[in-house]
């Protein structure tokens, strides 16, 4: 629940571009957390690289298309 409860809140604050970088940050240590979480039952898998992932690619694309216009 909790970690649930932190992605939450973690993809709300991504809304907000000056809290952006903080609400990335906040869902790669949700999506680590949850990758170790994985990998103590003998799981490895990657869907967690690429969520990571996602919510960079989210926040790199949002501030370029900010300082386009």
């Amino acid at each position: 629940m909790l970690l649930a409860g932190t992605e939450i809140a973690g993809a709300l604050i991504l809304c907000w571009r000056r809290m952006q970088w903080l609400g990335a940050g906040l869902l790669l240590v949700v999506f680590a957390g949850a990758q170790l979480i994985s990998a103590m039952h003998g799981e490895w898998p990657i869907r967690f690289l690429l969520y990571a992932a996602s919510a960079l690619l989210i926040v790199t694309m949002d501030r370029a298309l900010a300082a386009a216009h």
